[in-house]
């Protein structure tokens, strides 16, 4: 402290001698080094304050990081790290709070004074240790990397590894389509090549034919025998049955591993066309069938009665209606007449006519004719079915 009242002044003539200079020195001395304790403590707890602010700073980093992403080209953004501040710390401590010559010689009070400061100085840096520990740890558990390298997240072993998943996921991909063609193509060779899928004589079945027709068809189908399954186009097989002209309709059907089903219906005669001194047998689709003996057959004779132009629509306008007539009727029948294709008649075996007209409404015409028929007549007029006459 400074003494109360003027302080003296010493000329050069009039300095105290040598012997009371000491005296004044060791008075002055004490306050000195108390001021600059004073100014180191000053300093150092401005120091602890600016490092437990950044600390705090540093803390919020870590709890919200942000990532910076940079080119290669660029520098890095410098950064101080938590560990560079821990170490800071510590050497505060050592060389401002802790230093051996601060504290030789000195009183007891003033040693305690410094001791309750190097422990203040210690609490917080055991403080600081424990929370840079903690944020390790924190960091280590989310990202399985040590935290040596403060808050830097290299992204670039994190999009080589992306790079590498795509490319493993490309290349399984690839590997599953080949895996897939391969089965393909083998059950295909299979299929194709393997005996057991050939088709077999002895598994052939034809039905819906005469015995005769039967053995044709089996001749037919002798191309086929022993050819793989998979390989028999059905719709050429069908195409050459059908060049039998009683083959009305043909179905194939293949069963694996090396059978098959022919199922065939046959044309049937409904009338024979009396020309000149010949019959002719013709089914209801009028298709002559040149191969059957008409005249031993019972069948009813059509007699045609119109121009040669005509004779086709006239014989189509005939089967259908013959093929549309109940068995009830068809069986009266003796004989058809086709004056042209919109003018048909037809002989009952009783001798009564019936007046058919064209073949539109071949259903409503059946039921009157059905209703008339049971009075007896020598003609029938259903010609116009909603004012049918008898007579």
């Amino acid at each position: 402290m400074r003494p109360n009242g003027p302080v003296p002044a010493f000329s050069a003539q009039e300095s105290p001698s040598n012997k009371e200079k000491p005296a004044v020195n060791s008075a002055l001395k004490p306050a000195s080094e108390s001021a600059g304790w004073v100014s180191k403590l000053s300093d150092g707890a401005g120091k602890l304050a600016d490092g437990v602010s950044r600390l705090a700073a540093r803390r919020k980093r870590v709890s919200e990081p942000e990532v910076e992403l940079q080119s290669p080209d660029e520098t890095p953004t410098e950064r101080i790290s938590a560990e560079s501040l821990e170490t800071e710390l510590k050497k505060w401590v050592t060389d401002t709070v802790s230093d051996p010559s601060d504290t030789a010689g000195k009183e007891p009070e003033k040693n305690s004074v410094m001791e309750r400061s190097r422990q203040a100085s210690a609490a917080a840096v055991h403080s600081v240790t424990e929370l840079l520990g903690s944020r390790n740890h924190n960091r280590n558990s989310k990202s399985g990397q040590s935290g040596t390298e403060g808050d830097t997240i290299e992204l670039r072993p994190y999009l080589e590894e992306r790079k590498r998943a795509k490319r493993r996921r490309r290349y399984t991909a690839l590997l599953s389509v080949a895996a897939v063609l391969a089965v393909f193509v083998a059950a295909a060779a299979v299929l194709w090549f393997a005996p057991m899928f050939s088709l077999k004589a002895e598994k052939l079945s034809i039905t819906g034919a005469t015995e005769e027709h039967t053995a044709k068809l089996l001749a037919d189908s002798q191309p086929y025998v022993g050819k793989p399954l998979v390989g028999i186009s059905v719709s050429q097989w069908e195409s050459k049955l059908r060049e039998n002209v009683w083959v009305r309709e043909v179905e194939i059907d293949r069963s694996f591993p090396n059978s098959a089903s022919v199922v065939v219906k046959e044309r049937v005669p409904v009338v024979a066309i009396k020309r000149g001194g010949s019959l002719t047998a013709v089914d209801q689709d009028a298709t002559e069938l040149s191969y059957l003996n008409a005249a031993e057959l019972e069948l009813p004779l059509l007699e045609l009665q119109t121009t040669e132009a005509d004779q086709q629509r006239a014989v189509l306008t005939a089967v259908g209606v013959i093929s549309e007539l109940p068995p009830e009727i068809r069986d009266q029948v003796k004989q058809y007449t086709i004056l042209s294709p919109t003018n048909f008649h037809f002989v009952l075996k009783n001798g009564a006519v019936v007046k058919w007209g064209s073949r539109d409404e071949i259903e409503f015409k059946v039921r009157v004719l059905t209703v008339l028929l049971k009075q007896p007549a020598k003609i029938y007029d259903v010609s116009i079915p909603t004012a049918p006459v008898t007579s």
